[in-house]
């Protein structure tokens, strides 16, 4: 079987509303249960880095063992639970049984997973502890489990704290899953984080408080699709990079390859909205600006992290007198405090309720940017069409680049970066050789464009630190002094572009 829920985060302050909530709502009474669960896995995490999980679990008075496989680009987890009998009094864990899960789907999975690497071993690699406060309420037609958990994650002598709360759709439509976890999450100040229990207690174990970095992968898309169809795919594919980026920033993350991914996942989502989002049911136009705006602050970040090692010893060698890179002063929001925005946050839920095609009920005074006008176009037509735009307001831009005023050249730059990734998005249609071709083709003006950008970005702050340090006025002139040669290249690089031998003719 497989399941549906929606897991956040909760502030601290929220904490005793969040328990009254639970415990007096309508319908069946709430109750509270002790967990206690083992996790297994390879000493190498052979499962956990094929996303499955394995445990077994004491709920009460009775052990169960549990073998959860993820979806492919889905919050929807295939879970498959056996009842293994009655806890003794001495909390014997029952020892695990291999053959449990035979003829289900995850079960499948985890035996093809196994007969691939037939020298692992299985063994316990943390535990957890838990106390579950739950409900079962009724709404929209849809029952729907609330449950708050509140414990610890144990792996030797490392501990970290579990406090979450967690919608599962027991039976009924999804979207009023989506529904009534938007009500709570506005109502508490909840936010996503889809890391569950085995991540954490993995990255526990390893003793690496927040994992890799989550790098973009292609959406799964085949022939014939209508645009709505592969939208909802291409943003489910990117929102499985941006939840888990945002979800370790909120966490307290401030490497620099977390933000760097988090801002990827945003420009190609915001490119799939604006790109293939036109006329299609449930895409709202509201949700461009909560992400422009998390967008932008991270870019800020990553500018005062990572052009410094860029420019200051280059203009200490010209001998600049003051080659310390200025902090814009914009940059005022801690790097969580961008990821746990309110209205970023209220986005991302809708944005994936529309992934999963569970589109939640808009929001007072939204806009719905189209009703049902090109829905059921078909997907390659309109990824061609798009693609062809953009090329072409590419090519347009070769000609006059070099005296185009720098906006402009920034709006080159930003098409460069959507045709990319609308290329990448539609790969799977056209064939993965021949985008890639173009894609090669497209590498050069890419980096001449964010070189190019980056020394604009560092003028403009010298040349803002000028009004308060006159040293500064060094580094703007050595920079004013570059910009015509960095024209210049960016200019052949894009001439290549657009010479370069489209794979969606």
């Amino acid at each position: 079987m497989s399941e549906l829920e929606l897991k956040f985060q909760i502030p601290a302050a929220s904490l005793d509303a969040l328990r009254r909530a639970i415990a007096r709502g309508p319908g069946p009474a709430a109750d509270t249960q002790r967990l206690q669960a083992t996790y297994i896995d390879t000493d190498d995490t052979l499962l956990g880095r094929h996303r499955m999980a394995w445990r077994l679990r004491r709920e009460g008075d009775r052990w169960v063992q549990t073998l959860k496989a993820a979806v492919p680009h889905s919050i929807d987890r295939l879970e498959e639970n056996v009842d293994r009998g009655p806890a003794d009094t001495a909390g014997t864990v029952p020892a695990l049984d291999q053959q449990a899960h035979r003829g289900t789907r995850a079960g499948d999975l985890l035996q093809g997973l196994l007969d691939a690497h037939p020298q692992a071993r299985l063994g316990p690699r943390y535990t957890t502890d838990v106390s579950r406060l739950r409900r079962v309420v009724v709404r929209d037609g849809a029952r729907i489990e609330i449950a708050l958990d509140d414990g610890e994650i144990v792996a030797g002598e490392r501990r970290a704290r579990v406090c979450e709360i967690e919608f599962e759709l027991v039976e009924g439509p999804p979207a009023a899953l989506f529904a009534l976890a938007a009500d709570w999450q506005v109502a508490h100040g909840l936010w996503l984080d889809v890391a569950s229990k085995a991540e954490r207690g993995e990255r526990l174990a390893r003793g690496d408080a927040f994992g890799d970095a989550v790098r973009a992968t292609p959406p799964r898309l085949e022939r014939k699709l209508s645009v709505e169809a592969a939208l909802r795919r291409v943003v489910a594919a990117c929102l499985a990079q941006v939840l888990p980026g945002l979800g370790a920033l909120a966490h307290g993350c401030r490497e620099a390859e977390h933000v760097h991914q988090s801002r990827v996942g945003l420009r190609r989502l915001r490119t799939a909205l604006r790109e293939l989002g036109a006329g299609v049911p449930g895409v709202d136009a509201s949700w461009e600006a909560p992400l422009a705006d998390a967008f932008r602050a991270l870019g800020r970040v990553r500018d005062d992290s990572a052009l410094p090692a860029v420019f200051a010893s280059r203009l200490a060698s010209a001998g600049a007198p003051l080659a310390a890179w200025p902090v814009d002063p914009a940059t005022t929001a801690s790097i969580a405090a961008i990821a746990l925005d309110p209205a970023l946050q209220r986005v991302l839920l809708s944005v994936l309720a529309f992934a999963e095609g569970a589109d939640a009920p808009a929001a007072a005074g939204t806009v719905k940017a189209g009703a049902t006008r090109g829905a059921s176009k078909d997907a390659r037509r309109v990824f061609a069409r798009r693609l062809s735009a953009l090329h072409a307001a590419l090519a347009r831009s070769v000609d006059g680049f070099e005296s185009a005023p720098t906006d402009e050249q920034h709006q080159a730059r930003k098409r460069l970066k959507r045709l990319r990734y609308l290329a990448e998005f539609a790969a799977p249609l056209y064939g993965r050789r021949a985008v890639a071709r173009y894609l090669e083709a497209l590498e050069p003006a890419q980096d001449a464009l964010g070189r190019l950008h980056d020394e604009v970005v560092a003028h403009e702050r010298f040349l803002a630190a000028a009004s308060r340090d006159p040293r500064a006025l060094f580094a703007v002139g050595w920079f004013e002094g570059r910009r015509p040669a960095a024209v210049r290249l960016a200019r052949r690089a894009l001439r290549r572009v657009a010479r370069a031998e489209r794979f969606w003719r």
